[in-house]
């Protein structure tokens, strides 16, 4: 895939951020029109989806377009739940909770080697995972939603906490 069409998730970022098409013509160096495109369904390309991220400089957005381009996690939009910090803290409990109670039956099937693994065991296995997930898309929510209570976005806290994380091995360094 070399472009998509992303002008929903660009119209909601530029209207969270109060950008103006103008400005990303300008700090993009692409056409007004080229542009415009982009939010009128025309298919971005990967580079322009990249420098349009960097302008925004939109958690949110960020997240969304690599879900978009590589499949990652998606942005969580909540349609049913509140969408604030209390909400999502009970949610990410309770998904929490749910994982925790299959997981002495997880380490068990584990524990196993490979081969004795029943397909029925790889079913729970996967179970376990869809929780995790679960757990994961609220949790990313909920972390980007407090640093943006602390003016920050969860992009630049992740460039600053990635030293961190090499040195204490949970990153190679590069």
């Amino acid at each position: 895939m070399t472009s998509k069409v992303i002008s929903k998730i660009l119209n909601e970022a530029t209207e969270r951020n109060h950008i103006q098409q103008t400005h990303l013509a300008r700090e993009t160096h692409r056409a007004k029109s080229t542009i415009n495109g982009y939010f009128n369904n025309v298919p971005t390309p990967i580079e322009a989806m990249t420098e349009l991220a960097n302008v925004i400089h939109d958690s949110q957005l960020s997240q969304e377009l690599a879900h978009e381009v590589f499949g990652s996690i998606p942005s969580m939009k909540p349609t049913i739940y509140q969408d604030n910090e209390f909400s999502l803290d009970v949610l990410q409990k309770k998904e929490s909770n749910e994982r925790k109670f299959l997981k002495e039956e997880v380490l068990l099937l584990l524990a196993k080697q490979n081969n004795w693994l029943a397909d029925s065991d790889k079913v729970f296995l996967q179970k376990y995972v869809n929780e995790f997930l679960d757990e994961v898309l609220v949790e990313i929510k909920l972390i980007t939603k407090i640093a943006l209570r602390a003016d920050v976005e969860l992009l630049d806290l992740i460039s600053k906490r990635k030293p961190y994380w090499q040195q204490i091995g949970y990153l190679e360094k590069r």
